[in-house]
């Protein structure tokens, strides 16, 4: 992963917005992280899908990875599927 340097002014407004801690496997813009998921169902528009990980199941926006299948595995982040995972 690639390790990005805040400048002491964006890290002290960060702090005075109250976004706290953005160190780790984050988004330093949401806070969000890609997590892992499977896809578990499939909503008839064709975008959209139901998908199991362990924050239990979530419905995602799959229009980025084209179209998916049940077992498949995705990297979700902000609720939008990124890239499919292979095993």
């Amino acid at each position: 992963m690639t390790e990005i340097t805040l400048s002491g002014d964006l890290t002290d407004s960060i702090a005075t917005a109250g976004l706290g801690d953005i160190e780790g496997d984050v988004c330093i813009t949401c806070s969000d992280e890609g997590r892992p998921l499977e896809i578990v169902g499939l909503e008839p528009d064709g975008v959209t899908a139901r998908a199991l990980g362990a924050r239990g199941e979530e419905t995602v926006d799959v229009s980025l990875v084209g179209p998916v299948a049940i077992g498949e595995k995705i990297l979700v982040h902000a609720g939008l599927a990124i890239t499919k995972v292979e095993d």
